[in-house]
């Protein structure tokens, strides 16, 4: 009896070993399979949040579909531009990975006051150690900076710009937090605790 039982234990774990070993490589194939798809998912991803939604290639003045979208679609537009620009709103489009929408937010609350623009500067280093937020913040601005209703309209399937005030006022901004960015990073590739890295 003994004998049978340590048979039984010996083939059921052989056929545990041997049916491991043929549904590992299954397992392992959809691992790399979900692994791949992953990356592809966040190179669209970056690719998206360091794309510009207008430019001007060649000869020819582009629009992205998602800035037709800002232009055409009333809930997307009413969702970007509110009537004021808002620290929770702003931190919850960063919670739902958001960033080009989120930078926007924080372009508009840079100029609102001291405590704000603080906030912003250290908000944008914070990122800037893992994507390239000048690249991110001018993408941001020719996104949303050309759709907002403050600044102009869609005529004629073009942008009209009624108020270059404002839009300059907002390129103001971005350069400014650029141009911050620029000098922490100098200031950081300069310090002692990283010449030694």
């Amino acid at each position: 009896m003994n004998r049978l039982l340590l048979m039984i234990s010996l083939i059921g774990l052989s056929l545990t070993g041997f049916s491991q070993g043929q549904i590992a490589k299954p397992v392992k194939a959809v691992a790399d399979s979900s692994r791949i798809a992953n990356e592809q998912h966040w190179f669209a991803w970056q690719k998206d949040l360091y794309e510009m939604g207008v430019s001007v290639q060649h000869d020819s003045l582009r629009i992205s579909p998602a800035v037709k979208r800002l232009f055409t679609d009333s809930l997307a537009r009413r969702a970007a531009y509110p009537a004021s620009y808002t620290w929770p709103v702003a931190l919850e489009l960063m919670k739902q990975m958001e960033l080009k929408q989120a930078f926007w937010h924080l372009i508009n609350l840079y100029p609102t006051d001291s405590t704000s623009r603080t906030m912003v500067l250290q908000t944008v280093v914070t990122y800037d150690k893992i994507i390239d937020m000048n690249k991110a913040l001018i993408s941001s601005f020719y996104t949303y900076a050309f759709a907002d209703p403050r600044v102009g309209e869609l005529k004629n399937g073009r942008p009209n710009i009624r108020r270059p005030d404002l839009m300059d006022q907002k390129l103001s901004t971005v350069r400014a937090i650029v141009d911050y960015v620029t000098a922490y990073r100098k200031t950081k590739s300069s310090s002692p605790t990283n010449r030694h890295k």
